[in-house]
């Protein structure tokens, strides 16, 4: 996940039971929640980024994943700040995994964010998985933005939900996702891929 700027998160969906452990993982364990501000301004411009999206992909997931966020937004608008509903996304919030990988080791630096950071978060949920590298960005605070553009040629890309993990001051800017083991950047990373040779030895001690 170094240098992964995001995207869906719906896109690493499939990989989920191939990172869990066999027993599974509860991911809606806690209180955390996410909640999108739907104002009438903010809802017709994610509309119309959704309509742009699903012409552009032909993913059956992505498509399924856009039509939740478009019922979700339409259902919604007006309404401000309140949290979506996600079940036809994931029905299960329980994720069994399998026997194989028994272990996995997922790399990170600050050049991760946005959809890539909730993946390493779910990552770290699991057993199997050990995050080497530096933390992320902490863009996740406050996400999926929409597109304010006038005619001159500007653009303004602003957010459109927060996580509740603010009101407690647990949020994640200027901190980032934290991996499993840290290993600092230094100069010898110009030179050789310091974190992929940590990785592997890790991998080799648990064989």
């Amino acid at each position: 996940m170094r240098v992964n700027y995001g995207g869906s998160d719906g896109s690493y969906f499939p990989f989920l039971p191939f990172i869990m452990p066999e027993e599974g993982v509860d991911l809606a364990a806690g209180d955390e929640q996410m909640h999108f501000n739907c104002t009438l301004a903010n809802t017709e411009r994610e509309l119309a980024m959704i309509v742009k999206q699903r012409a552009e992909t032909e993913d059956d997931n992505a498509q399924q994943f856009l039509s939740v966020f478009e019922r979700e937004w339409t259902k919604n608008k007006g309404k401000g700040f309140v949290e979506f509903n996600f079940e036809d996304i994931m029905p299960e919030t329980v994720i069994k995994g399998t026997t194989q990988p028994k272990s996995i080791v997922v790399l990170t630096d600050n050049s991760c964010g946005s959809a890539g950071e909730s993946f390493v978060e779910t990552c770290k949920k699991s057993r199997k998985v050990h995050v080497m590298g530096r933390p992320t960005m902490g863009l996740n605070d406050y996400a999926n933005l929409v597109c304010k553009d006038w005619k001159e040629g500007f653009e303004l890309l602003y957010p459109t939900s927060r996580l509740s993990r603010v009101d407690a001051n647990e949020g994640m800017t200027g901190v980032g996702i934290p991996p499993h083991t840290h290993i600092p950047w230094t100069s010898e990373h110009v030179r050789i891929d310091v974190d992929l040779d940590k990785a592997l030895k890790y991998l080799s001690s648990k064989t």
